[in-house]
């Protein structure tokens, strides 16, 4: 190895020197993207942590720029990057100092204690720091690099023979990272319970960020000290190159562990991205970086450090960027096998129809093997709780709990569900600490909630997703298998019904009506002039043959009968005294042509409604009975049915013998996309409610 070009005529410290500069320029570099990009809302606070990352990360490229040029001591160079590298130098502690503020809530309203406490130290700060950037800029008063090295210090602005911006930068930074520390210290409270764990637990990083921070900024200071009093002896010939070499070498440690403790904080809980719950995915990233950022700066500093030819260089970046991807696409198709692995039990076969068809009663639920599936696989949740809510809670039945023995008592629904994903509580004693809202297309159908994880670490953005799509499957599946098993219930109990009725048919006609018409039939065969009558016995039996035969006629939807009219013609032929008075009250807007199948389910649950209240309503002291019926057209077909008879207290229960047709109905207007329910009037009486959506009522193209 030639190292007659060596920087401190150590080869390994000039290599360590530069692996360590490259390591910290590319993980800045990631790490201020990754804020700015991944950002959820780009506020002004996280604008000034991706640019502080950014300036640091403008550090280090100047830092491995003087470096570079240091091998073969260009002093255009050393003194453009010299001058250059004093900018970020001097802005980055003062960046840090107020995206800490922003992180412990220091703007947050109303005013709070860390806002009295730090207003005079951020507006003096802010002067002096803006007005010694704005000095470096225009009035150029940093020595230039060749004077720098024989301490020839007389054209800079001097104090005391000392130049007044390498009294004020380090005193600055040392100033703006201690009074980050203590922001951090005395944090403000967070209004919002999930932010204020996440700050909690990405304090102690952030703390050791700045404790390492701190620590370079007294080492700085005391550095540019010990070299100035070096000015007697020679200026820096008279100080050992390898000397500044470890000094530079042990600063640039100190800020490759600040800057992974500063990643961690970032990616582990995403405090300054503006997003509530961090991304497990953003992690996994992190470390692949590390990796990346590790390698690259371990080969190109030997590189540089050999001097290689360019185009040597640049063959060894391209092989270990090709590696470096190929890596990083195993991995991400490990963890997509993985994810694909843990999402299976919700893309396979929910077996409704066996299930409902099987007869063991101790058979486990499919949807209770999701909530398990989901809680111990996907979420590594301790407890887990699914309630249905809404439109769909008496189909989907009681909550389900896990583990399924755990039968604590389901909270109450917070307010504020619908606006997304909550906190419920950070107490370790209280069952359930998250509450998530779980959608159809028909509003708010249930809740799922979530005790703290079993590892004790918080849910991703990922877990909370897979959470809440899991939650939504499984109560449709919940719906699906009631639904199924309501159905497989009413047409059991209506073929054995109609079976029942056909045997007592069969058997009233084989033992009471054919002997009664053979009887007849013998006696008038024995009487003259019997033929008509034998004849019309003859009409008789052909016509009791053929009723028997005769099989049931659907409605003819397909015709697109007006709802209206049909609804009309049921009364008038089916219960045409049933009700001494009728009242129709029809909407002005045009009904759309109605889709055959929710045609079918709306004439009928109507139909149901209507014998009820014809059967059952009557007041036993004659009082007439009335018969409203309206349809409005709103956000949605709304069919009214109401009476002014006794009321729904005193009509049979549908889960009675011979009353189970509102259950059925109820049910097929869920199939269709509807729903009904029946409450009493104030007034007496009882309103049968129908709702249908548009997507339900209007017949598809």
């Amino acid at each position: 190895m030639d190292t007659s070009n060596a920087m401190t005529g150590l080869p390994l410290l000039d290599w360590a020197i530069i692996a360590v500069s490259l390591f910290n320029t590319i993980v800045l570099l990631w790490l201020g993207l990754i804020v700015l990009l991944n950002a959820d809302l780009r506020n002004s606070g996280v604008l000034l942590m991706g640019g502080g990352l950014l300036l640091g990360a403008t550090f280090f490229i100047t830092h491995t720029a003087i470096l570079g040029q240091s091998l073969s001591f260009n002093y255009d160079g050393l003194n453009f990057w010299w001058q250059s590298g004093w900018l970020p130098v001097t802005a980055a502690p003062y960046v840090w100092y107020v995206v800490i503020l922003w992180f412990s809530g220091f703007w947050s309203r109303p005013h709070t204690p860390l806002f009295r406490r730090h207003v005079f130290w951020l507006s003096l700060a802010t002067l002096i720091g803006v007005g010694l950037l704005l000095w470096m800029i225009f009035a150029n008063p940093i020595p230039a690099f060749e004077s720098i090295i024989a301490l020839d210090l007389a054209k800079a602005p001097s104090l005391f023979g000392i130049p007044i911006v390498f009294v004020a930068a380090p005193l600055l930074m040392v100033s703006c990272i201690g009074l980050s520390i203590d922001a951090l210290l005395h944090p403000a409270p967070s209004a919002i319970p999930a932010v204020a764990i996440g700050r909690q637990r990405a304090r102690p990083w952030l703390l050791g960020t700045s404790g390492l921070l701190l620590a370079v900024s007294v080492l700085v200071c005391y550095f540019v000290a010990w070299v100035l009093g070096q000015s007697e002896r020679g200026g820096l010939f008279s100080i050992r190159a390898d000397t500044i070499g470890w000094f530079d070498l042990a600063l640039s440690l100190l800020i490759a562990v600040g800057n992974l403790s500063l990643g961690q904080a970032i990616v582990t809980y995403e405090v300054f991205t503006g997003r509530i719950l961090p991304r497990r995915r953003l992690n996994r990233q992190w470390r692949i970086v590390l990796l990346i950022a590790l390698a690259l700066a371990v080969i190109v500093s030997w590189s540089i450090l050999l001097q290689l030819r360019l185009i040597y260089g640049l063959l060894l970046t391209v092989v270990m960027a090709v590696a470096m991807v190929a890596v990083y696409s195993w991995r991400t198709f490990e963890e997509h096998e993985a994810l694909i692995r843990q999402l299976r039990p919700f893309v396979g076969s929910h077996r409704t129809l066996t299930h409902a068809l099987s007869l063991s009663e101790s058979s486990v639920s499919r949807a209770q093997e999701l909530l398990d599936a989901t809680c111990h696989d996907v979420l590594n949740t301790q407890r887990g709780l699914l309630l249905p809510l809404g439109p769909f809670a008496s189909l989907a039945g009681a909550a389900l709990a896990y583990p399924k023995a755990d039968t604590p008592s389901a909270p109450p629904v917070p307010d504020g569900l619908e606006d997304g994903p909550m906190l419920l509580s950070t107490d370790a004693d209280q069952a359930y600490h998250w509450a998530i809202p779980l959608w159809a297309e028909r509003g708010l159908i249930g809740a799922l909630f979530l005790s703290k994880k079993a590892d004790g670490g918080l849910y991703s953005q990922e877990e909370i997703d897979i959470a809440q799509a899991s939650g939504e499957r499984i109560i449709d599946l919940l719906v699906s298998e009631t639904m199924t098993e309501r159905l497989l219930k009413l047409q059991r109990k209506r073929v054995a019904t109609s079976r029942v009725v056909d045997l007592a048919t069969r058997r009233t006609l084989h033992d009471e009506v054919l002997p009664t018409l053979h009887d007849a039939i013998l006696q008038i065969s024995a009487l003259p002039g019997g033929a008509d009558a034998l004849a019309a016995l003859t009409q008789v039996h052909q016509q009791i043959s053929d009723l028997i035969r005769v099989a049931v006629v659907p409605l003819q939807a397909g015709k697109q009968a007006d709802l209206v009219d049909e609804l009309r013609a049921l009364l008038a032929q089916e219960f045409p005294a049933a009700f001494e008075h009728v009242e129709w009250k029809i909407t002005d807007r045009p009904l759309p042509p109605l889709d055959p199948l929710a045609n079918d389910v709306l004439v009928n649950a109507v139909r149901e409604f209507v014998r009820n209240a014809a059967l059952h309503a009557r007041r036993q002291n004659g009082d007439p009975l009335h018969l409203t019926l309206e349809i409005q057209a709103r956000d949605a077909l709304y069919i009214y049915v109401q009476d002014n008879g006794v009321g729904i207290d005193h009509v049979p229960p549908a889960d009675t013998p011979g009353h189970n047709g509102l259950a059925l109905h109820r049910t097929l207007l869920n199939i269709v996309g509807g729903e009904c329910y029946v409450e009493p009037r104030p007034e007496g009486g009882t309103r049968a409610t129908i709702i249908l959506p548009w997507q339900s009522v209007a017949e598809p193209d």
